[in-house]
């Protein structure tokens, strides 16, 4: 998942985007820096939602957003798994 976004920026040109692999730990983001943060089908697995939440908002700049996609079971064109 963190190679796409790459791929399609890079194919657009796009130099201001960059995946970041992080844990729940460490999210490996520099403190203030960050427009925005999009997490894609991610939210459910946090251990800690709450506490992960804090440590992205650290990264973010003042005006920065958090973007949460989860993807619905009711859509048959999206494979979720069943336990979300």
């Amino acid at each position: 998942m963190v190679d796409q976004p790459e791929k399609n920026t890079s194919a657009r040109h796009l130099t201001n985007v960059r995946a970041v692999l992080g844990t729940s730990e460490d999210l490996k983001l520099p403190k203030n820096a960050i427009d925005l943060a999009l997490l894609v089908d991610v939210y459910h697995e946090f251990p800690e939602p709450g506490k992960m939440l804090d440590l992205i908002r650290e990264s973010l700049k003042p005006a920065g957003r958090i973007v949460s996609l989860e993807y619905r079971a009711e859509d048959p064109n999206v494979p979720i798994r069943p336990e979300h």
